[in-house]
């Protein structure tokens, strides 16, 4: 009977003790699991946990089982932290980014919309002045002049300005009376105004912050190399624009979670405490880097440093051993070789001898190989026969698969609006060019007109092939269906668009999204919708260009983005119009590795706008041929001129 008792005490202890295990794994098994966030505290530990908290809080509760923090870095310690991947996420300046992109192979997944005076900015560049009574109106008249910038780390206040000096070809360290780094922007702002020096650059919008706030006005300011001012970019400045703070994934992390983060982003509200906090008003789609990289390069600072360092001379001292070294190897090698042709003489003889003897062996050695080889051949034959038939019907599989191909091609071709079409388009002049990577392209576009309406479209699907092709033709029936029913309702077109791709997508198991613009044009107005590249607006023959960031989203990347759908209206008198194109353009190599670029197509378009729209077309498409020269064309390229006629 005790016996049993204890029997029965000890198997509930058992249990007990299982269950509470089942329990605690259980309860581990529910632990979020933490992510790590590091930052650039360029102000301190204290303001970067306060400005970017919130955001490590908002995809907390956007996304499960994650719980997301944030490390405040300073730049060693960045970098160290992705050495020891003991960081998952970085959100740091553009100048660092590029660094880790090269040095650890981080992504960038966002770009920040920095808030200026009230608005988003998703680029920035470096403006240099003077004070408006000093008589410093271009760059050269800064030369042997005292020159105060923030520091020479700084990309806005200090190495935009930098390139723009030397590609005028001034060198600021040899050139320049004195050249400072005072370590705030405000500071290199009120030397240059109380004259302790003469010039100075910041990062654009310093200046108007400073006025607004009282503290300068900025009548007593000349700006030098001032570029023209856009409604989108209303700041001056004297350097070309870089885009903003990025949000990056260290190269350890899974797609999936990236892909949930970099959704997360792209969703946050501009009026959320995780926005407000960060000074912004959220996350656009990751921007390219690669105009960081190419001034890097060609200041030779950063990853590319080591240009600085390929001279004869330094080549000259670096390998002097070397050449000394392989000199005398050359030496020893010329006299060793005359001892062995000596050598060479005398066995001549020996071997003279021997050839006859060797004569005969190798007749009765020729015999039995003959009769080897005759075997052989047999076989050879016998091998080839089975080799042809395989051949053959590879080469029927590939005839079969080259004519599939063509067949798509073709296919895109033929939906593509016709000359006619677009000539029977009274009120507005209309070129269209593309030309795919591959043999199917993966850019869109397309000119619909019904009842004096008309309406545009251009896209751009990830990658290009096949895949990406058939996305292509998907968005345009849907495109045309919709427009055909006489709905020239833009945002509600893009929502269920997004619906037909991202269902689709869903059921070929396809990652593919692409940017999407549709425009509509009827009685002089021009309405905008969706987000792709940068529309570039000619009004009264000056170039504009128009940020479409907030007019949508990617197509096809999440099911209902109906929220993030705007429009943006414009006036087209007779005489102004639209370039529209796709990053085969802007992104385009040489075989310098320089980029085609925005700047180079804009300031084309200004030279030849007064030009028909096929010649202005035939023109940039020349001049695009022409920069690339013998590069591989590594991307789907697109262009549309539309004129008001």
């Amino acid at each position: 009977m005790n016996v049993s008792l204890l029997f029965r005490v000890f198997t509930i202890i058992l249990l007990s003790i299982f269950a509470n295990f089942a329990n605690a794994e259980s309860i581990t098994d529910s632990t979020p699991k933490l992510i790590r966030i590091g930052v650039l505290a360029k102000r301190g530990t204290d303001t970067a946990l306060k400005k970017w908290q919130p955001t490590a809080d908002y995809l907390t509760q956007q996304i499960p089982n994650y719980q997301f923090s944030i490390v405040p870095l300073d730049f060693e310690q960045i970098t160290q932290a992705m050495r020891d991947r003991s960081i998952d996420f970085v959100v740091t300046n553009s100048g660092m980014y590029v660094e880790l992109e090269y040095e650890f192979g981080a992504r960038r997944i966002a770009t920040l919309k920095n808030q200026r005076l009230g608005k988003p900015y998703t680029s920035f560049g470096g403006v240099i002045f003077a004070r408006a009574d000093h008589n410093i109106a271009q760059l050269s008249n800064i030369k042997n002049k005292r020159f105060v910038a923030v520091d020479e780390s700084s990309l806005g206040g200090w190495q935009m300005s930098w390139l723009t000096f030397k590609q005028a070809g001034i060198d600021p360290y040899k050139d320049f009376a004195e050249l400072k780094f005072l370590g705030t922007h405000d500071k290199v702002v009120y030397a240059v105004l109380d004259g302790s020096a003469d010039a100075g650059t910041v990062r654009t919008d310093t200046l108007e912050r400073m006025a607004n706030e009282g503290k300068i006005k900025l009548d007593d300011i000349t700006v030098i190399n001032s570029q023209f001012i856009t409604p989108d970019f209303p700041f001056v400045r004297s350097t070309k624009l870089y885009p903003e703070w990025p949000f990056a994934a260290c190269s350890h992390i899974s797609e999936e979670l990236v892909k949930e983060v970099t959704i997360a982003l792209l969703k946050m509200p501009e009026q959320s405490v995780a926005a407000q906090a960060a000074e912004s008003q959220g996350w656009a789609v990751a921007f390219n880097y690669e105009p960081v990289h190419q001034l890097f390069r060609e200041l030779h600072i950063g990853h590319y440093q080591y240009l600085s360092q390929l001279t004869w001379r330094s080549l000259f001292n670096e390998y002097l051993i070397w050449t000394i070294s392989v000199s005398l190897a050359f030496l020893s090698l010329c006299i060793a070789t005359i001892v062995f042709q000596v050598r060479t003489i005398k066995q001549d003889r020996k071997l003279a001898a021997m050839l006859k003897t060797s004569e005969e062996l190798a007749n009765q050695q020729a015999h039995q190989l003959e009769i080897a080889v005759n075997e052989r051949t047999q076989e050879l034959a016998q091998a080839h026969v089975k080799i042809s038939t395989l051949y053959d019907k590879l080469q029927a599989d590939h005839s079969r698969l080259s004519a599939e191909l063509d067949v798509a091609k073709q296919i895109q071709s033929m939906i593509l609006p016709r000359a006619q079409e677009l000539a029977d388009i009274k009120k507005l002049d209309i070129a269209c060019y593309m030309q795919p990577a591959d043999e199917v392209g993966g850019d869109y576009y397309d000119v619909l007109s019904f009842n004096d309406h008309v309406i545009i479209g251009i896209g751009d699907v990830t990658g290009h092939g096949l895949e990406s092709g058939v996305i292509m033709l998907m968005v345009q029936s849907a495109v045309r269906s919709l427009m055909e029913n006489n709905n020239p309702d833009l945002c509600h077109s893009l929502k269920m668009i997004n619906q037909v791709v991202y269902k689709n997508s869903d059921r070929m198991q396809s990652d593919k999204n692409l940017s999407l613009a549709l425009l509509h044009y009827y009685e002089d107005k021009l309405t905008i919708a969706g987000q792709h590249e940068e529309v570039l607006v000619v009004k009264n023959n000056q170039v504009e260009r128009l940020d479409t960031i907030d007019l949508g989203f990617p197509i096809g990347l999440e099911e209902d983005v109906s929220e993030f759908f705007a429009e943006i209206n414009l006036h087209l008198a007779v005489g102004d119009g639209i370039v529209l194109y796709t990053d085969g353009i802007t992104e385009a190599e040489n075989m310098a590795g320089e980029l085609f670029g925005i700047e180079r197509l804009q300031e084309l378009v200004e030279k030849h706008w007064q030009e028909d729209a096929q010649t202005l077309q035939d023109t940039i498409c020349q001049a695009l041929m022409y920069f690339i020269g013998e590069q591989k064309v590594h991307d789907d390229i697109t262009l549309l001129i539309i004129k008001r006629r």
